[in-house]
């Protein structure tokens, strides 16, 4: 995340939400990343501050839908990841290479890298979908059951007896959650990927050699792989978890997001705010919501922020930590905030 590193003095008057409207104005759930960003695959100017209806990070670009329903793609285009089709659209996932979306309709439609069938989608009308390695997933309207296509070197594709409500792909297997909230996996097991533990679960993410689940009692459980330390999750609660290719990521009851495994590369920023959805790229993270300290809502915490912050200070207009006031200890977090971003 790039962060801009000029006195926050200049250009004040540029700032459309900073002197003359309160930071509450500018709050929205936008779309704020971090971590590795090789291919472009974090918004900066492309996504900084965009609102979003959905989100996915693939192996190295993120894929959100708009308001409107349109798509909108960045990072690696070496398959033809970031051309989009047009129409309106309930769902997308984005997989190493390529991408599925499911329109309004319950149709789908996949774009990028091929060489497994990976985009050749199945007709008929679907209610959930995942994109993992080289194989995608959906859940049929009809009956909850599963369907996958693509590369099957590991029984990837070979889906369990349904009905599910929900379904996720990782490098080379797949799990889907049942209509009593049990897993069900699928394909190369060989780090316990597949042998998920006995729970029912809000939410489950599959990332490369590995699953994190959400369980019903807002704590995590992970299983597969764990060479990066990608399974030791801390405790809870949680909201929410996602899987990248060797971490995994939650969001705290408390707004915090945490992750662990392999964090290098920026992936150890841990932002406080308010935040509705979270993905895991292949080592990136993006969450949909809003930043406690991104007081002008662009997306990222900056100098501008801390413009308003200055402007603020003695009111509660830029209150960051929740105490009634804007004072020194809000600077302190705003600028903990900007340093590691």
């Amino acid at each position: 995340m790039n962060r801009l590193l000029y006195a926050p003095i200049f250009g004040w008057l540029t700032l459309g939400c900073a002197l003359e409207i309160a930071p509450e104005a500018c709050a929205q759930d936008v779309i704020t990343s971090w971590g590795l960003n090789s291919s472009g695959q974090l918004p900066g100017s492309a996504g900084n501050g965009v609102e979003a209806a959905a989100v996915s990070g693939g192996r190295s670009h993120t894929a959100v839908i708009l308001p409107g329903g349109s798509i909108r793609v960045w990072g690696s285009n070496e398959f033809g990841n970031i051309n989009a089709p047009k129409g309106s659209f309930a769902a997308v996932a984005a997989g190493d290479d390529h991408t599925i979306a499911l329109r309004v309709d319950g149709s789908l439609v996949g774009w990028g890298k091929n060489a497994s069938g990976q985009c050749n989608v199945p007709r008929g009308s679907f209610v959930a979908i995942a994109a993992g390695g080289m194989h995608s997933a959906a859940i049929k309207a009809s009956d909850g059951a599963a369907m996958c296509w693509g590369s099957n070197g590991s029984g990837q594709c070979n889906a369990l007896s349904g009905p599910f409500t929900a379904i996720t792909a990782g490098g080379w297997h797949t799990v889907a959650t049942r209509t009593n909230g049990t897993a069900a996996c699928w394909g190369w097991n060989a780090y316990g990927q597949c042998s998920a533990p006995s729970a029912t679960f809000t939410e489950i993410d599959a990332g490369s050699q590995h699953t994190v689940g959400l369980k019903s009692n807002a704590a995590v459980v992970c299983w597969g792989s764990n060479f990066q330390g990608q399974c030791s999750a801390p405790a809870g609660p949680y909201l929410r978890v996602a899987a990248g290719e060797q971490f995994s990521v939650a969001l705290r009851s408390d707004g915090r997001v945490v992750a662990w495994g392999l964090t290098n590369g920026g992936l150890a920023f841990s932002p406080r705010g308010t935040f509705s959805q979270l993905a895991a790229g292949g080592a990136f993270i993006t969450v949909v919501g809003r930043m406690d300290a991104d007081l002008d809502g662009d997306g990222m915490v900056s100098g501008m922020d801390l413009a308003v912050l200055l402007v603020s200070w003695g009111t509660p207009d830029a209150d960051v930590n929740g105490d009634g006031a804007t004072n020194g200890a809000d600077l302190a977090l705003l600028l903990a905030d900007w340093i590691v971003h």
